[in-house]
Formats: structure tokens, sequence, C-alpha cells
């Protein structure tokens, strides 16, 4: 008998064998579509509901042993093979005709070839519940081989499976050890702090970005999820254990950052014989300036010495806070495409003595107008005036000397290759001494 690949003959084979009047069969062939969310193709249907039928399909193309990538053909079905897994994509959620729905993506590997594997539904939730990583050795049973856009692509049929044969080796960076422009990083981490997720708009299309903070224990390193990873870290908790997949560096406006793009993967609580230590409450210990090591988070009191202006003001998108490019004439945001203007922010560096040693401090946006005590639009109103040089010596005068407590970062500056700090937070040492003393009064 022929390889049954249309649907109308297998409706004709089960009439033939069953009696049952052929629009019959095609109502339980719509009925079987209906309950897997429309996934499943009419021929997929048709054969489902033969084997309920128990009729038997005698498909001459059924492959009933191990065979390797390279020989599959599109039609194939009831493939069983052997592959790695060379990269795993983050699982999708999905809803469709009313039914919620589960897709997962792999590119999977044998000696010669690769190909991509998805996983629907109970399958796809099977994998990403055994957290199984890069490298992972699979046994998969009936699959089936289709083309899309002239690439051979592989999923597992309705009554298909996998069995994990050998687990992935585990090969990670640390955090101190990425630089900018690299690609499929591996790493992992706990969970310092996770920001709101905002939305922006980019040729038209809505899209999510969500920073958050990740910790191994030595380094911290600030961390880029756009749109599907920005809706998965946006429920992850402090001191969370991930794994990131497939991520890559750029040089952000203060440090080099991880972004988790569309080919990343987060993997929550993975396995792996790597010991991270908890993240204390605090996120800013207190730590003398001489002690400070590269991305090292600390809080200090701080005597103001000196403050510098460069270039005062720097331009960010009024939205999300990033640097815009002008290209052609237009101000593009990496984040939310192209923008009418931008916002100016305050920028200006101090030197800071905590009794241990003197380090540079940079202050950026509120951190800068908070230190020095105006707003980035009270001083744009100065320079309008023609007198902005003389209210920044003004605040210079007034500044030196207070004391300070800062919340920052160490990081190492690319140009002299000495230690600085990046604020985060600052605040008068003065008014919070007059808060305790007028609280005691109380």
């Amino acid at each position: 008998m022929e390889f049954l690949s249309s649907s109308q003959n297998t409706i004709s084979l089960i009439s033939e064998k069953t009696g049952k009047p052929k629009q019959e069969i095609e109502e339980l062939i719509k009925q079987k579509k209906e309950k897997f969310a429309g996934m499943l193709t009419d021929d997929g249907a048709a054969f489902m509901v033969a084997k309920e039928l128990k009729v038997e399909l005698a498909l001459e193309k059924r492959i009933s042993e191990k065979t390797s990538i390279a020989l599959l053909e599109a039609g194939m079905s009831n493939v069983d093979l052997e592959a790695r897994v060379v990269q795993a994509f983050q699982t999708k959620s999905f809803e469709k005709n009313s039914k919620k729905g589960k897709m997962l993506n792999l590119i999977i590997a044998d000696e010669n070839s690769e190909i991509r594997l998805t996983l629907w539904h109970d399958m796809a939730k099977k994998f990403e519940e055994q957290k199984i990583e890069k490298g992972a050795r699979l046994a998969l049973s009936n699959c089936r081989v289709a083309e899309f856009q002239g690439k051979k692509q592989l999923s597992l049929d309705y009554n298909g499976s996998f069995a994990v044969l050998e687990e992935g080796k585990e090969k990670t960076q640390k955090l101190e050890e990425l630089k900018d422009g690299m690609q499929n990083i591996d790493v992992i981490g706990r969970i310092a702090r996770v920001y709101p997720v905002k939305k922006f708009l980019k040729d038209n299309k809505e899209g999510k970005i969500l920073n958050f903070e990740l910790s191994d224990g030595k380094n911290s390193m600030r961390c880029t999820a756009w749109n599907e990873l920005a809706e998965e870290a946006e429920n992850m908790k402090q001191n969370e254990l991930v794994k990131i997949e497939n991520a890559y560096t750029k040089q952000g406006l203060r440090a080099v950052e991880l972004h988790l793009g569309w080919q990343a993967r987060i993997i929550k609580s993975p396995k792996t014989a790597i010991q991270i230590p908890e993240i204390i409450s605090n996120q800013y210990p207190k730590e003398k300036f001489a002690q400070l090591e590269e991305n090292k988070s600390f809080e200090q009191k701080a005597l103001v010495i000196d403050l510098s202006f460069g270039k005062v003001f720097f331009e960010v998108c009024p939205k999300c806070g990033k640097k815009p490019d002008s290209i052609d004439g237009a101000l593009i945001c990496d984040n939310c495409g192209q923008i009418q203007e931008t916002e100016k922010r305050i920028a200006v560096s101090a030197l800071l003595d905590d009794g241990s040693a003197v380090i540079r401090t940079v202050f950026f946006g509120k951190q800068a107008e908070e230190l020095l005590g105006i707003s980035s639009k009270e001083l744009q109103e100065k320079q309008k005036q023609g007198k902005l040089n003389e209210e920044l010596q003004k605040i210079s005068e007034k500044i030196a000397g207070e004391e300070i407590i800062i919340q920052a970062v160490a990081r190492t500056n690319l140009m002299n290759g000495k230690l600085e700090a990046t604020a985060r937070n600052v605040r008068k040492a003065a008014a919070e001494k007059t808060e305790i003393e007028t609280n005691q009064i109380k």
C-alpha cells in the first residue's frame, strides 16, 4: 500500500474498513484538531482517528530503527534517533481557540548534521521541568519530519517521546571574565534585584524590556532581558538561582552588561554543582574604600573633597533612559525606536574620602541632582541665562567639605584602569543626623 500522506486517502481507508460515512469521519477529524488547539495537521488528526478506530495504516516510509539526521526527508514519520542538544530556546506559552498550549524549539545534532526540533505541550513542559541543558544527549522516538521555508524540521508525533541518555556537561563563565562583544555566554548566578518591566514601540511593534542584577557570589552584573525573556524574568525573586544560556554582552553606559535576546534561555533552579552563596539582605554592605574590589556593591560615609564637571548634561530617551543614536538626522533608541526629542540629565564626578582612601565617584541623573541639590531643569535655565559656570562654582564651594552617604558599585575605569565608583543612591549625612535627632526629641 502507498504511503498515506493525504488525509483524504486516510478518510477513504477508514470508511472502507469501518463502514462509517466519510462525513462522520471528517467530523471526528475536526473534533480532534480542535482538541489539540489547532496544532494538528489534517494528516495527523486523520492518523489519530484511524488509530482510535483500530484501522491499521500501512506506511512504507515509517522507520522503526534509529536513523541519522542527514538521512531525514520531509514526510517521514515514526523516526527514532539519538542527538545532542545544541541549543534550547525559551519555552513559549500561547492561547489558540481558547485553549492554552506550550511550544519549545531546540537545535539538535548528531555526528554530521543538525536540525530544529519542536516540542509541544506536555513534551515542552517535560523538557522544562527536567531542566535539560545544552549538551544533553536525547533518545527521540516517533518523530515526524516536515519542511518549512526549504529547511527540514522535526517534531514529536502525537505519541512521540524523549528520554535523557546523558546529562549535558556544564560549561559556564564567571561574571568577571565577561567583556564587551562576547556571544553564546552561559552563566550561573543568583538574582540580586529585578526592576519593573517596560514596554516600548519599535517599527510599530510593541516590545518589552526588563533589567535585573545577577550575582555569582563575587561579582555582580546588570542584565537586560528582551520580550519573551522579559516576561520570564519578571517573576524571578531575589536570591533565586538561575542559569542563563546563549546570552551576549554589550557595553552599557557604566559597565559591560549581559543581554538576553531571542536566542537566550533562563533555567530556574538549575542542576549544578556550583555553589553560589545567598545574597545578604543588605544589598550595599558597609565597606571601606581601601577594601573595594571590581563590581563590589557597598555603602559608605565619605567627605566630598572636590567636584568635577565635564560635559554637564547627557541626553537620554525620555521613555527608558537609554542613550539614543543619531542616524541620518533621526534620533533612534534601541529600546523605543525613533523618538522626537531627548531628555537632558546631569552628570558629575566627585572625589570622596572615607579616611581609608580617596575614590572618584560618578553621579548620573537623580543621584547627581541629589548630590548637587538642584534639578536638571533648573541648571538648564541657568545655562539659558548664561550663568551655568557661575552656578556650578557656587555649588562646588558649598558642597566641598560636606559628608554624604553613598550606595554604589566599584568599577574599573576602562580609560585609565583605576578603580572608581558609580553611585546608585546618595543622601546627605547631615540630613540623616537631623532626622535621627528629631525622632529622639519626639
